[in-house]
């Protein structure tokens, strides 16, 4: 017997000392998955073979994550660390065997692992980019298939329970080529499920797994979504982004997104062209800072915000050629118009004992995508 029906039948643990029907009644605690049901499990990413690093995973940290309660792992992988002298159609069986060691820690201590493609053959959010496009290259795509298939066939049988598969992280840049990515995700689907029907497969929402892809609906897969809102947060001092000038955050955190018009502004409804209004639940007993992010901005505009109905900041911005504090140039000839992109955060200080804020655009024209937080 092999070492991979070692791991179907779940006796590599014998080794370790733990008898089979312990390792039976683990194995009972993981919650049987559906696509369109999924168990609501809690767990972390492990990295020991993430972005270029290929380590062994540490049975100590599902020994660990179990203890503290938790019952999901995911493996972000990097698929060069099992491809042999960068060729990514020859796979290193030894180096798998360090993923399936990760299955049978998972198996031990009643963890699901989901195994996802961090970097695929075609595709990755992190740097380098790959050479060919999964999602417009045949050859990408085919050697893709090539690795999941090899998945599918070294885990068939095992429950879906256990093991999860994860297509790809986080497709980003892809909202222009949508069908030519569905139908890369269509096909790599098709070709596991020939291979092990049972086998339940989640796909990450584009635009970095913030907008689900509503055309693999009929696919029944399960799709994972991201809960980067506000980045401010979740993002904080995160080394892969560039977040040098995120703020300390600070609870609570009030978020508005919206459009300021300035109340002459023709062709524009009356109710479009009121002040952003922050209603403090109480009088704060406590300053606090208001954080604007302007983005577009068209024409000669003032920026005003107002505590209790005291002015107490106001910025005017003047869009127009050459450089100046906004980040892109724009003009729109059809209006004789600058529109220019500023993409700039401003602070202001909140006093003591504010009940409401007003925050309005007012001049020749209107201030466009202001966030405040």
């Amino acid at each position: 017997m092999n070492r991979r029906d070692l791991l179907k039948l779940g006796l590599a643990s014998l080794a370790a000392g733990t008898c089979m029907h312990t390792l039976q009644a683990q194995a009972q605690k993981l919650p049987e998955p559906r696509y369109d049901k999924l168990p609501r499990w809690r767990g972390f990413n492990l990295l020991e073979k993430f972005n270029g690093r290929n380590d062994r995973f540490v049975e100590n940290d599902f020994q660990w994550i179990r203890d503290f309660g938790f019952d999901f792992v995911r493996l972000p992988l990097d698929y060069r660390m099992w491809t042999i002298d960068g060729d990514w159609r020859q796979i290193n069986e030894r180096v798998l065997e360090d993923i399936d060691e990760a299955v049978q820690f998972g198996e031990k201590y009643g963890i699901h692992v989901n195994i996802n493609f961090h970097r695929a053959p075609g595709y990755t959010v992190a740097w380098p980019p790959e050479a060919k496009s999964v999602w417009t290259d045949p050859e990408a795509l085919d050697v893709c298939i090539l690795h999941w298939t090899t998945f599918a066939k070294r885990y068939k049988g095992i429950p879906s329970s256990r093991i999860s598969f994860n297509l790809f992280n986080e497709p980003d840049g892809v909202e222009a080529i949508l069908p030519q990515c569905v139908a890369a995700h269509k096909a790599i689907i098709k070709a596991i499920r020939e291979i092990d029907s049972e086998r339940l497969i989640v796909c990450d929402g584009y635009e970095y797994g913030t907008k689900p892809f509503f055309d693999l609906v009929d696919q029944n897969v399960a799709q994972a979504t991201r809960g980067y809102a506000p980045s401010e947060i979740s993002h904080y001092r995160a080394s892969w982004v560039n977040s040098a000038d995120f703020p300390v955050p600070s609870w609570p955190m009030v978020m508005g997104n919206g459009l300021l018009f300035q109340p002459d502004k023709d062709g524009i409804e009356t109710r479009f062209k009121q002040p952003m209004v922050i209603d403090f639940a109480a009088p704060s007993a406590s300053g606090t800072t208001l954080r604007m992010l302007v983005g577009t901005v068209s024409g000669n505009t003032n920026l005003a915000v107002e505590a209790d109905g005291r002015v107490i900041f106001q910025h005017d911005f003047k869009p127009g050629p050459g450089e100046g504090e906004w980040k892109q140039v724009v003009y729109r000839e059809e209006w004789n118009v600058y529109q220019n992109i500023y993409d700039k955060h401003y602070e202001v200080a909140i006093p003591v004992g504010t009940s409401r804020v007003f925050i309005r655009a007012e001049g020749a024209a209107h201030a466009q995508g202001t966030r405040s937080a």
